[in-house]
């Protein structure tokens, strides 16, 4: 729901409320139907204009930054930041506490940056987003606000962009806990699209994160297993994320199966995957199990021994149509068209001028499909 939409409902239901068509009972029944409270609201319009606040207070002493004396700057840089925690613990508006939180944030990375360029305490740009992340997150968990609490997320994923050749870096997983913690909504309550859109986040940096922990590998192993493993558990949240990713892993493999080719990293990856498969087995999700455990068995295979790059995209062909199959079977029908779709062109670009070679495939895939919607309707 967009922030004006829940402003205007979450209005009519306290007015409601207030008028004594509703009792408090119901009226936190209805909060908690459309997953936020009372207190949760804040809507885009206060937060840009905050946005905006800061940006004309940080243009207008950049304008005359020189003339000022070093005393003065640092006296201004200190006051500003005290001003917005003033503005967090003495507002008896929520909205205006997470505003103020929020422009307290970009304000101490402005103190961080003058004052050491002022009293030339060196440059350590990376360090001062993690500095200023972790006190913003620090503050969205005092506050309980979302808002507050993205703004200090995105500050540490700056800071680990920065970092990303760095592999002292393992700092960031902690980060990305914290993250599930808060889109499971232990900490405080969520509303469903902060939810969704937190648990985006997670995945893209999790992902991330561990593509640069096994040494930057272009074999896209990474995001093909760590999908896996959570379809294969079951994590709902993280589901449509997990599939769209499985989708382009197995779409580029079968594009370029040379370079491409999912391999095992460590044993205890091996040991993990062939549990997961063991597991999905027991309990009847048939393609998981017998995809999870094909993959492996094929990854090592390739580790071992050189395989002919037509075998792995004839392999992996196969089986990015079957994931095709399994999409719609899901409901996930336009992600399954869209795969179905990049893996004809694929298929065509590989077999261009081969007319028989092309009119093979495309027969194989439309009496597939054919077998497949029948089974369906029958």
């Amino acid at each position: 729901m967009f922030f004006n939409k829940k402003s205007f409902l979450k209005s009519e239901i306290i007015k409601l409320a207030n008028e004594g068509f509703i009792n408090k009972e119901q009226e936190k029944a209805i909060f908690g139907f459309y997953h936020f409270d009372e207190n949760s609201d804040f809507p885009l319009l206060i937060t840009l204009a905050f946005v905006f606040i800061g940006l004309s207070l940080l243009t207008l002493v950049a304008y005359n930054w020189e003339q000022i004396p070093n005393i003065l700057k640092t006296f201004l840089l200190l006051a500003t930041l005290f001003a917005t925690h003033l503005g967090i613990f003495y507002s008896k508006n929520s909205i205006f506490q997470q505003g103020f939180g929020i422009l307290s944030g970009f304000v101490l990375l402005a103190n961080i940056a003058l004052l050491s360029q002022i009293y030339h305490l060196g440059e350590d740009t990376a360090l001062a987003f993690l500095s200023v992340g972790c006190v913003v997150l620090f503050l969205a968990l005092i506050l309980k606000s979302f808002s507050v609490f993205i703004t200090g997320y995105l500050l540490t994923s700056v800071w680990y962009f920065l970092s990303f050749d760095n592999h002292s870096i393992h700092l960031f997983i902690c980060l990305i806990l914290l993250g599930i913690i808060v889109q499971s909504g232990i900490l405080f309550c969520l509303s469903l699209n902060a939810a969704r859109f937190l648990a985006f986040l997670n995945f893209v940096f999790l992902n991330l994160y561990l593509y640069n922990f096994q040494g930057n590998n272009l074999n896209l192993s990474t995001f093909a297993w760590l999908s896996l493993i959570i379809l294969g558990f079951h994590l709902k949240s993280y589901q449509s994320y997990a599939f769209f990713a499985l989708a382009l892993t197995f779409i580029a493999i079968s594009y370029d199966a040379n370079h491409l080719f999912l391999s095992i990293s460590s044993i205890s990856l091996s040991a993990l995957l062939i549990l997961l498969g063991a597991i999905n087995l027991y309990f009847k999700h048939y393609f998981l199990g017998i995809l999870t455990i094909s993959l492996l068995l094929i990854g090592n295979y390739s580790n071992l021994y050189p395989t002919n790059a037509i075998i792995l995209k004839g392999f992996y062909s196969f089986f990015t149509f079957l994931l095709g199959i399994h999409f719609i079977k899901e409901n996930h029908k336009i992600l399954g068209l869209l795969t179905f779709s990049l893996l004809i062109v694929i298929r065509y670009l590989d077999l261009l001028g081969d007319y028989i070679g092309a009119s093979v495939v495309f027969l194989c895939f439309g009496l597939g499909l054919l077998l497949f919607a029948r089974r369906k309707n029958a």
